[in-house]
């Protein structure tokens, strides 16, 4: 079955608007498609997605199976710290 929604981009909207992170994307595998802004952009293996401003809207849909997506995201100038939403995944990996 193709996990065909990234759940977690629409999900984390508001967290990453009160932490005012910027954020990283690079697709590992597959092809996916990000609507960033309101503008799509197609994403084969090797895309790499960055989004400064934690106020635009971006989400993305894989568009074959098996496609891994890193997200990498932290405020500008400070040391990362688990949100409350990677803390719980941290926490459920264990």
């Amino acid at each position: 079955m193709l996990a065909n929604q990234f759940h977690w981009l629409r999900e984390e909207q508001h967290e990453r608007e009160r932490l005012a992170h910027e954020e990283v994307y690079v697709v590992i595998e597959g092809r996916a498609t990000f609507t960033v802004d309101g503008e799509e952009v197609d994403a084969p293996a090797g895309t790499v997605i960055f989004v400064k401003d934690p106020a635009i809207v971006r989400h993305a849909v894989a568009r074959s199976a098996g496609t891994m997506v890193l997200a990498i995201g932290g405020p500008v100038g400070k040391a990362f710290e688990p949100s409350a939403w990677e803390q719980r995944g941290i926490e459920a990996a264990a």
